[in-house]
């Protein structure tokens, strides 16, 4: 969001051309309103490391439960709604066959004008042309983009021509304390297993099905 906010592909033209300067006015996160899209563990933690910028936050979650009274919970099928007055719009819902291009071309239209697109979820979440397109015209300002459709990203990937869109080779997630919390948390999960617990973040039951 910073490094977005910043148009820092842009700013750091100089730097790596001659004779280029570049003008730009940074955003500052202060009194912008966030809609996180998916409220779940991850956006949770997403929400409480974004209040001491002093943001608003609304969000969007399919199963709202014990949600903070300060922030504002739009059903799934809101979005629209929910993206239509954010200054940015941060993608950390998981990426399943029913929400395919989550972001497409009539979602960005929904978006105000000038707002930012994050995604630290999936690249199959975002319609990565209609994207393109609307940062070409103006109406999405800047995107910050740790996903992309295709992984390794293709070099000829037309969102890497826009210095308004930052994008990294999904590393958002790859530090030494997220590595460690996998590691510990997969050793948790064994002992719940093998104590005939089931873990918290049990998606499916396999036997459910049996």
């Amino acid at each position: 969001m910073l490094g977005a906010s910043r148009y820092l592909n842009r700013v750091l033209l100089p730097l790596k051309a001659t004779g280029v300067k570049v003008s730009a006015i940074n955003g500052a996160l202060y009194g912008k309103k966030v809609c996180i899209v998916g409220l779940g563990a991850i956006g949770r933690l997403l929400a409480d490391r974004l209040k001491p910028f002093g943001v608003k936050i609304v969000a969007t979650e399919d199963h709202p439960k014990q949600i903070p009274d300060d922030i504002i919970v739009f059903h799934a099928n809101q979005l629209k709604e929910a993206v239509s007055d954010a200054d940015y719009v941060v993608l950390c819902v998981r990426a399943a066959s029913d929400n395919k291009d989550l972001i497409n071309a009539e979602t960005l239209s929904a978006m105000k004008k000038g707002a930012i697109l994050v995604n630290i979820s999936r690249g199959t979440l975002v319609d990565e042309a209609a994207l393109f397109d609307a940062v070409k015209s103006g109406h999405i300002a800047a995107a910050g983009l740790d996903v992309m459709q295709k992984e390794p990203v293709d070099k000829s990937n037309p969102l890497l021509s826009l210095a308004q869109i930052l994008v990294t080779p999904h590393i958002a997630g790859n530090t030494d304390i997220t590595l460690k919390g996998m590691a510990d948390y997969a050793v948790k999960v064994i002992i719940d297993f093998a104590a005939g617990k089931n873990p918290e973040a049990l998606v499916s039951n396999p036997e459910d099905n049996a």
